[in-house]
């Protein structure tokens, strides 16, 4: 309220404090692992902040002028050297980031190891030869020492004035190591100063051991450094060839190449267990992409950062401004083909990605073509892109994913079939449940079609997560009321559905239950004729009670499928003498004050009861009296926010 908030400013606030809880999903990397690597113990929310005192220092004043400049630019083109210069995403559109993760570049969005680097080496490289400019200056001091110097002081200069990213700060702490034994007149290897540096940035964060950045940015330099021979012999033989021109061009091209499949390879095996998506595309458009990004735009971007505290970044922009179009064709063009999702790999899988990357690390250091090496290595990375086969178990599957506050639920039938029942959402729209909880756990699960889709109740927290979902796997069917919602992701979702030649189906109170994969699909509620409009709405109910419930039958076993119906619906339930009773229950309303009634739970007497809540803010379901209601009837009662996601699996006794 009283001014703007920048990085080192003090603040004071009121809020409810709340641990991070390891939730965990198929599909999905730990959130607990990478909010603790970053050293945050706990979160919580707050309306209010009071600025104490605001940051001092050159950083934000220099960010902020950078900023104006950069806002000069089209829109595209200013968040983009924003995002490339300063490190800040914040204004980049879902889609374009999708586009360059795809595309395999999105690490030249963030201030990576890449763009400190090439600030350090080059001015290395800059400082060097200004120096040798000046003969004496050149006899009295070292050339070599004192662009080390400058390098060094140059790298953490954009370190610092870029806040400090934790990868940037690894990278700027491998430029001093590489750089710094120049100062000393002393000789080291690329691979001594790595391993020092990584020893550093270990003893003073032992958890970076689990970040991703940390993982990527030394094996991809490891990678480099190791292949290194092989690029100078490959080198060596071009150069021995007849057309020289011609072989200096083929030179040119292939040495960035092999620099890029040898890091390609390297990480594989961490991209395939952090985020089970890799780009193979990425071969290709680093090739163009890296060099381009880092002598036309991050270089020049550097020297306007620095420009701008007198004002000049303007005029420094327009070299970097005008090859920001081509960096976004290269996006375009490399997120179109070659990516590969792998969510949820196994240990074998990841296992044999490792071992193929070492093999054929292995091979670029031998003198001689090792050709038994180049074929298991070639072979153990191509099985582990492809996979095998998701283990399905023999009888029914039901997986109720950790989609925070909402419901998603799979069900894996005897024969093979899938049904997912309602996909998560986040109401205010700030995740993208679908696409980051819903679609990876599917995969993860060796779903690659979905036989029916059951919409309970056109609620956010129920249909938003479906749209990425029925739009990336083939839908067979649509069980719904045929109510409808104005929101715009419930019409994609729709347009998604009928575009795929989805059944939409709602169901006739005259219909038996019907076996569907072996397992028996009883519709209990709504048990109404459809209206004019096809909803089968009863009068004077809400939208929680027209939720679809459905028992679903294997054997002995039985679970019933609930919604959000609250105390009217249940009593409906009641009132119908239908069979209520089932082996595991799907809380209704999450654990709401206004469901579970102790007649509806005495009714239905389950052995166990899976509530799909976030457990935390606002959503903190269950209530805690609907939580001691199923205590004192000994329910088990198991809570997706606090478990994370729940399987359970049965031979139908």
């Amino acid at each position: 309220r009283t001014g703007a908030l920048t990085t080192g400013s003090r603040v004071a606030a009121w809020a409810r404090l709340r641990r991070i809880a390891d939730i965990r999903s198929p599909g999905m990397t730990s959130a607990a692992t990478v909010l603790l690597g970053r050293r945050i113990l706990a979160r919580g929310q707050t309306q209010d902040v009071d600025l104490i005192e605001p940051a001092a220092g050159f950083r934000d004043p220099l960010r902020d002028r950078f900023r104006t400049a950069a806002d000069d630019r089209e829109p595209e083109t200013g968040t983009l050297l924003e995002a490339m210069i300063l490190g800040d995403q914040g204004r980049l559109d879902r889609d374009r980031q999708d586009r360059w993760r795809l595309a395999g570049i999105t690490h030249i969005l963030s201030i990576s190891g890449l763009h400190v680097g090439v600030v350090g080496l080059l001015l290395e490289r800059v400082a060097c030869f200004a120096l040798g400019l000046f003969a004496p200056l050149a006899r009295r001091f070292s050339m070599r020492g004192a662009g080390a110097a400058v390098g060094i002081a140059g790298a953490w200069l954009y370190v610092l004035v870029a806040g400090a990213p934790i990868a940037a700060v690894r990278s700027a702490m491998m430029v001093t190591c590489l750089l710094g034994v120049r100062i000393v007149g002393r000789h080291t290897t690329p691979l001594a100063a790595l391993g020092l540096s990584a020893l550093i940035s270990l003893l003073a964060d032992p958890w970076a051991l689990t970040d991703p950045s940390f993982q990527l940015s030394y094996v991809a330099v490891l990678a480099l450094i190791l292949t290194a021979p092989a690029a100078e012999r490959l080198a060596m033989w071009l150069d021995g060839l007849p057309y020289a021109a011609v072989m200096r061009l083929v030179r040119w091209a292939l040495t960035p190449l092999v620099a890029s499949l040898a890091c390609t390879i390297a990480t594989l095996p961490i991209l395939l267990a952090q985020f089970g998506a890799i780009s193979l595309s990425g071969l290709l458009t680093n090739v163009v992409a890296v060099p381009l990004s880092s002598i036309a735009v991050v270089l020049p971007g550097f020297v306007a950062l620095l420009a701008a505290a007198i004002g000049l970044a303007t005029p420094v922009l327009t070299i970097s401004e005008w090859l920001v179009p081509w960096l976004e064709a290269i996006a375009r063009w490399g997120a179109g083909f070659g990516n590969v999702e792998r969510p949820g790999a196994s240990a074998l899988e990841i296992g044999l990605a490792s071992l193929g990357a070492l093999l054929l690390l292995h091979v670029s250091r031998a003198e001689r073509l090792p050709r038994a090496r180049l074929l298991a290595g070639s072979l153990c990375l191509m099985v582990s892109l492809v996979g095998f086969p998701a283990a399905r178990p023999a009888g029914l599957r039901i997986v109720a994913l950790a989609v925070g506050h909402g419901d998603a639920t799979l069900l894996q039938l005897p024969d093979g079939q899938n049904i997912l029942v309602d996909g998560g959402g986040d109401p205010a729209g700030f995740r993208d449940v679908g696409q980051t909880v819903v679609l990876p756990g599917l995969r993860a699960l060796g779903v690659d079609r979905l036989d029916v889709v059951v919409l309970s109740h056109p609620h956010p927290d129920h249909y938003r997560g479906l749209a990425p979902v029925v739009e990336a796997l083939p839908v067979g069917e649509l069980w719904w009321t045929g109510q409808r919602s104005r929101d715009p992701e419930f019409t994609r979702m729709m347009a998604a559905l009928e575009a795929g030649g989805a059944r939409l189906r709602t169901f006739d109170p005259t219909e038996p239950p019907q076996a569907l994969g072996g397992v028996l699909v009883e519709v209990l509620f709504p048990r109404m004729p459809p209206n004019r409009a096809g909803a089968r709405i009863p009068d004077g109910l809400g939208a929680n009670d027209n939720s679809l419930v459905l028992r679903f039958t294997y054997g002995a076993f039985s679970i019933l499928m609930t919604g959000d119906v609250e105390h009217a619906a249940e009593d409906l339930l009641l009132r119908s003498r239908q069979d209520l009773h089932a082996t595991v229950l799907k809380v209704p309303h999450h654990g709401s004050r206004t469901s579970s009634s102790l007649s509806f739970l005495r009714a239905v007497a389950p052995a166990l009861a899976v509530a799909e809540s976030a457990d935390q803010g606002h959503c903190a379901f269950p209530n805690p009296d609907v939580e001691a209601r199923y205590a004192a009837l000994g329910i088990p009662l198991w809570i997706t926010g606090r478990l994370g996601a729940i399987g359970i699996t049965s031979d139908g006794s």
